[in-house]
């Protein structure tokens, strides 16, 4: 099997899986005084009502102990380490001047570098889709020294991304505007390169 096959057939069973228990993971959080699914999953809606606080922050930081937990409740999470296994990437702490990471989560700091770590050389100029506060951004602008444009709908998003972007001296320019755009169609045009770490909220 070539490696397109094999990464087609993997993005078939992820999203299989991810069909298969999309009413556990669509409702909104905090939404609804009861989300739907209790009533077909109540012993995952009693276990997760008596998990503690540190417990929450545990699973939160080791995924594969969440994945064996959840496991109990949802069976069908079993499947998820056959096709959730990736290389391993960690970015080299000389890549980035000491406080860097500061004003992004943990979580998404390790998205961040890890992606960035990945890449090779990018010469020229960057554009980075859907960018947030541009975090990806900024780490791409810092490792290989090259201008970037971040495109962004939120315009409060853009501020502090902005603000960030200037503190830390980077050649990133946050643009606030919708991404299926006209204006947005130029940017891409002009960049060498296009990037984006996941898909924005609203899923265009």
């Amino acid at each position: 099997m070539n490696q397109s096959t094999a990464l087609r057939e993997r993005f078939h069973r992820l999203s299989r899986l991810l069909i298969d228990q999309a009413a556990i993971w669509r409702p909104v959080p905090f939404s609804l005084p009861a989300l739907p699914w209790e009533s077909q999953q109540p012993a995952l809606a009693a276990a997760l009502g008596r998990l503690s606080d540190e417990h929450c922050a545990a699973l939160e930081t080791d995924q594969q102990a969440l994945v064996r937990w959840l496991t109990e409740y949802i069976p069908a999470l079993a499947q998820i380490s056959a096709v959730d296994t990736v290389a391993a990437f960690s970015a080299d702490r000389t890549d980035y001047p000491a406080g860097f990471e500061r004003d992004i989560p943990g979580r998404k700091w390790r998205q961040v570098s890890a992606f960035a770590a990945c890449l090779e050389h990018m010469g020229g100029p960057v554009v980075e889709w859907c960018a947030g506060k541009a975090h990806l951004g900024r780490a791409i602008a810092q490792r290989f020294s090259t201008p970037v444009t971040a495109l962004e709908w939120n315009a409060e998003l853009c501020n502090r991304g902005s603000e960030l972007s200037r503190r830390l001296q980077l050649d990133v320019t946050l643009r606030h505007c919708d991404v299926l755009s006209a204006a947005a169609a130029g940017e891409l045009r002009q960049a060498r390169h296009a990037v984006a770490l996941h898909a924005c909220g609203d899923l265009h």
